[in-house]
C-alpha cells in the first residue's frame, strides 16, 4: 500500500470529517438543483407541445430517481470514516447519476437528443475540479458506455424509440461515429479539467507552503521573544538582588567605616558587572532620569536607532512620534513618582506599550517598550517588532490576494459561460424578429411588438457583452491608440451624461505613448468611471477630473492593484478619474467590483465589474483610492507600447448597392441558428446549404465545392469543432472565404489561428444588418464570379 493510499484509509478528524460532509452536501444540493432545472426545462417543452406525455412521464421518473438517490448518499457520507470511503461513495453515486442522465436523454430522443450531452460534460468538469484526477476519466468512460449501450439497445429494438420527430433511425455506423465523437469530447473535458485543476492545486500548495514558511518564521520570532523575556526577567532578578545587597551595605557603613569602604568597592564591581551585562544585551536599553533625560544607552540602542546618549532627543520629544506616546509616557512617570514618594518600589510593576519610533536616519521602527525602576532612574528596554509585524502583514496580504484571485476566476468562468450560451439563444430571437419585421406591412399592429422584442434582445445582448467583459473575454478589436484621444472623442457624450452641478476638468500631457486597446471598450470604461464619479457627487456641487499620463510601475506597486494578473514591471500609461464626492469606506471598496453591487436603491448592471473585466482583458490593472467625505480616484494602468496611435475614425463599407448571390454553406450545431441564419441569408439573396456539425459540413463542402461562394462556421461545436473544421476546409480549398461565428470575442477567436486566419468574424447574436455588412466586406474582396 502506497503512502497516499494509506493516508486515505486513515480515520478523519471530526473537523475534517465535518468539512468533507459539508462539501459533499453542497455538491448534492447543486446536482439536485440542476436536476430540477432539467425537469423544468422538459416540462416547459411539454407545455409548448415539443414533447409528448410519454416523454415527460419518463423524464419525471428519471428526475425522481436522481433526486431520491441524494438521500442515501448523504446518509452514507455522514457515516464515512475516512477519505477512501468518501471517494468510493462519490464515485458510486456519480455512476448512478450517469444512469439517470442517460435516461433523461433517452426519453428526449436518445441518439437524436445528444444536444443534452453537455450534462455529462458538466458532471465530468465538476469531478475534475472537486475529485481526484482519475475520477473524471472513469466517469467519462462510464458515460460513454451508458450512452452507447442505450443507443445500441434502441437500435436493436430492445428499447422503444422516443424520437421527438419520428424520423428513421440513423445507420449503425453513423450512431457509432456520433457516440465516439461524444465520448472523445468527454475525455477531452476530463483531461482539460483535470489538467487545469492540477495546476490550480499545485499553485495552491505553493501558496500554502509560503504561508507555512511565514508561520514558521513567526513562531521562531515569538520563541526568540520569549527567550529575551527570560533574559530580561533574570536581569531584573539580579538587579533586585544587588539592590538588596547595597541596602545591607549601607546599613553596615553606619557602624563601620571600613565596611563602608568595602561596600563601595563592591558596589563599583557590581556596577561594572551590570554595565557589561547591559552592553552585551541583544536588546536596546537606556537609563532615564526623573526629568525624562536619557543618561545612558547601550551599544545595541545606538546600532538600532542611530542615537548615542549625547545625541538622542529628550524622551518626551522622541516619543511624540509614537501612535500613543502621551498617555503611556505620562503613566510611566506618574507611577514612578508615586512609588518613590511612598518608598515602596516593590509595588511598582513594569509599564509595557508599543510605539513607532523614528530613527536618526529617518526610518521608523515598531518597538515594544518596557520601563522598570532602577534606583532613582528608569531602565527602559526596547524590543524591535518591525520584522515580525512586516511578516504578519505580508501573510495577510498573500491570503487576501489568494482569495481575490479565486473569486475572480470563479465569477469570470461563470459569467463567460452564461453569456456565451445566451448569445446563441439571442441570435435565434433577434434573427427571427428581424425577419418577421421585413415580412410585415408598415401599418401592421404586430410591428410595435416585434420592435420591442428586437430592443429587448439587443439590451440582453449588451448585458451578455458586459458579462463577457467581466470574464475578460469581451469583444475586443485592438489597435494602437492615444488614450487622450479616446477621451477627447467622447468628450461631448461625457458632458451631457454627468450632473449639471459637476465641473469637468481634463488634464492631458503631450507625446503620450500609445496603448494596445479596443477603443470602443475603453470608451465604455471611461463612461462607466465618469458616471460613477457623477453619481458620487449626487446633488452636491463638485469637480470631476479626467487625466492621462505615463509612469514606471514596479512589482510592489502593481501587486497592490485590482486584478494584477502578474503584470511585469515597466512603463504604463494611466487613465485617472477622480471626484470630490462622498468617497467610500474600506468595506465598500472591497465590493465595488462585484457584479451588480451598488450603493443605490436600484442596480445599474455590471458597472465597475465590467470595467474590471475589460481592463483585465487588455492586460491592465486598476488602482482605487478613496476616503469617506474626501472623494474617490480610479487609476487604470495599461502597458505602454512603441509606435504611433491610430486615428479613431473608420470607414464602413457601402451596403446600398450590395446584393447577395451564389451559395453560402452555414455550419452550426444549433438547429435554431441554422434555421434563422438560413432564412436571413435567403432574405439577402443567397442560396443556403446547412450542416449541423463539422463532419457534415466537410462532407457538403466536398460534394458542392464548386458552387459554394462562402462558408459561415460556428466555432464551438461538439465533435469536430470550428477550429479543426476551418483548417480542413482551408486544405480542401484555400480560396473559399470562411467567416467564423461565436459568442466569444474576436480577439479570443483569432488567438487560436496561426498563419492563415478566417476572412471575417460574426459576433453572436448578430442582426440581419450585421450579417449583410460582414458578407459585403468579405465577398467584395473575393475576386471569384457569382
Amino acid at each position: 500500500m502506497t503512502e497516499a493510499a494509506a493516508k486515505r484509509s486513515e480515520p478523519l478528524s471530526p473537523e475534517n470529517r465535518a468539512r468533507a460532509y459539508e462539501r459533499a452536501k453542497q455538491g448534492t444540493l447543486v446536482r439536485a438543483a440542476a436536476t430540477v432545472f432539467i425537469w423544468i426545462f422538459a416540462f416547459g417543452a411539454y407545455l409548448a407541445g415539443v414533447i409528448q406525455e410519454k416523454h415527460i412521464t419518463g423524464i419525471g421518473l428519471s428526475v425522481l430517481f436522481l433526486l431520491f438517490i441524494n438521500l442515501p448518499s448523504l446518509m452514507i457520507y455522514r457515516r464515512a470514516a475516512n477519505l477512501k470511503t468518501f471517494e468510493f461513495v462519490t464515485y458510486l453515486f456519480n455512476l448512478i447519476e450517469v444512469i439517470g442522465y442517460t435516461a433523461v436523454i433517452y426519453f428526449l430522443g436518445g441518439i437524436k437528443a445528444l444536444y443534452l450531452s453537455p450534462i455529462y460534460a458538466i458532471l465530468i468538469s465538476y469531478l475534475g475540479v472537486m475529485a481526484p484526477p482519475r475520477f473524471p476519466f472513469l466517469v467519462a468512460a462510464f458515460s460513454s458506455l451508458a450512452l452507447g449501450t442505450t443507443a445500441l439497445l434502441e437500435y436493436l429494438g430492445v428499447l422503444p424509440s422516443f424520437d421527438l420527430h419520428h424520423t428513421p433511425p440513423y445507420p449503425l455506423w453513423n450512431q457509432g461515429a456520433i457516440i465516439l465523437a461524444v465520448s472523445a469530447t468527454f475525455f477531452v473535458v476530463a483531461f482539460l479539467t483535470s489538467t487545469v485543476t492540477r495546476q490550480v492545486r499545485r499553485s495552491r500548495e505553493q501558496l500554502r507552503y509560503q504561508y507555512t514558511m511565514l508561520s514558521e518564521k513567526t513562531r521562531q520570532l515569538r520563541q526568540t521573544e520569549q527567550e529575551l523575556r527570560k533574559i530580561k526577567e533574570e536581569l531584573e532578578n539580579r538587579v533586585e538582588e544587588r539592590t538588596a545587597e547595597l541596602q545591607q551595605a549601607v546599613a553596615r557603613l553606619r557602624d563601620e567605616i571600613q565596611e563602608r569602604v568595602k561596600a563601595e568597592e563592591e558596589l563599583r564591581k557590581n556596577e561594572a558587572r551590570f554595565r557589561r551585562i547591559v552592553e552585551s544585551s541583544p536588546l536596546p536599553m537606556g537609563l532615564i532620569n526623573p526629568e525624562g533625560g536619557v543618561e545612558y544607552v547601550n551599544p545595541q540602542f545606538t546600532e538600532t536607532f542611530g542615537f548615542t546618549a549625547a545625541t538622542v532627543p529628550s524622551l518626551a520629544e522622541w516619543f511624540r512620534s509614537s501612535s500613543r506616546p502621551a498617555s503611556s509616557l505620562a503613566d510611566l512617570f506618574q507611577r514612578w513618582r508615586t512609588v518613590m514618594e511612598e518608598t515602596a518600589p516593590a509595588l511598582f510593576s513594569p509599564v509595557v506599550f508599543e510605539a513607532d519610533l523614528t530613527c536618526k536616519d529617518g526610518s521608523v521602527r515598531t518597538v515594544e517598550i518596557r520601563g522598570a525602576p532602577m534606583g532613582e532612574r528608569i531602565l527602559t528596554v526596547f524590543n524591535d517588532l518591525t520584522e515580525r509585524k512586516a511578516a504578519e502583514e505580508e501573510r495577510r496580504r498573500l491570503e487576501g490576494q489568494l482569495r481575490e484571485v479565486q473569486k475572480l476566476e470563479s465569477l469570470g468562468i461563470l459569467a463567460g459561460g452564461i453569456a456565451h450560451d445566451f448569445n446563441n439563444l439571442l441570435l435565434a430571437i433577434l434573427g427571427n424578429a428581424d425577419l418577421a419585421l421585413l415580412s410585415l406591412p408598415n401599418p401592421s399592429p404586430a410591428r410595435a411588438y416585434l420592435e420591442d422584442i428586437v430592443r429587448a434582445s439587443k439590451r440582453a445582448a449588451d448585458l451578455c457583452q458586459q458579462m463577457l467583459a467581466y470574464s475578460g473575454k469581451g469583444q475586443f478589436q485592438v489597435g494602437l491608440y492615444d488614450l487622450s484621444e479616446i477621451v477627447r472623442d467622447i468628450a461631448q457624450m461625457i458632458e451631457v451624461s454627468i450632473s449639471k452641478k459637476a465641473v469637468l476638468r481634463y488634464v492631458f500631457p503631450q507625446d503620450l505613448p500609445p496603448v494596445k486597446v479596443d477603443a470602443t471598450q475603453m470608451q465604455q470604461v471611461i463612461m462607466n468611471l465618469i458616471t460613477n464619479a457623477s453619481e458620487a457627487l449626487g446633488d452636491q456641487e463638485g469637480q470631476i477630473t479626467v487625466s492621462t499620463g505615463v509612469q514606471h510601475c514596479d512589482q510592489a506597486y502593481l501587486a497592490h492593484s485590482c486584478a494584477p494578473n502578474d503584470l511585469p514591471p515597466g512603463l504604463y500609461v494611466y487613465l485617472e478619474v477622480s471626484d470630490t464626492g462622498c468617497g467610500m469606506d474600506q468595506e465598500t471598496q472591497q465590493r465595488i467590483f462585484d457584479p451588480f453591487f451598488t450603493t443605490k436603491f436600484t442596480g445599474r448592471g455590471l458597472g465597475l465589474a465590467a470595467v474590471l473585466g475589460i481592463v483585465r482583458g487588455h492586460g491592465g490593472a486598476i488602482q482605487v483610492y478613496s476616503e469617506p467625505g474626501k472623494g474617490t480616484r480610479f487609476k487604470v494602468l495599461l502597458p505602454a507600447q512603441e509606435g504611433k496611435g491610430l486615428p479613431l475614425t473608420s470607414s464602413a463599407p457601402d451596403l446600398e448597392d450590395f446584393k447577395g448571390g451564389g451559395t453560402i454553406l452555414l455550419v452550426d450545431d444549433d438547429l435554431l441558428i441554422c434555421q434563422v441564419g438560413g432564412t436571413m441569408l435567403e432574405q439577402l439573396g443567397f442560396q443556403v446549404l446547412t450542416a449541423h456539425n463539422g463532419s457534415e459540413g466537410l462532407k457538403v463542402f466536398r460534394e458542392r465545392m464548386e458552387e459554394i461562394r462562402c462558408v459561415i462556421l460556428d466555432l464551438t461545436m461538439p465533435g469536430l469543432d470550428g477550429d479543426e473544421t476551418f483548417r480542413r476546409l482551408h486544405r480542401l480549398n484555400p480560396h473559399v472565404p470562411v467567416i467564423l461565428s461565436s459568442g466569444y470575442n474576436e480577439q479570443e477567436v483569432y488567438r487560436k489561428f496561426n498563419g492563415a486566419g478566417p476572412a471575417g468574424f460574426l459576433q453572436k447574436p448578430y442582426t440581419l444588418a450585421a450579417l449583410k455588412e460582414v458578407l459585403a466586406r468579405v465577398l467584395q474582396e473575393d475576386p471569384r464570379p457569382v
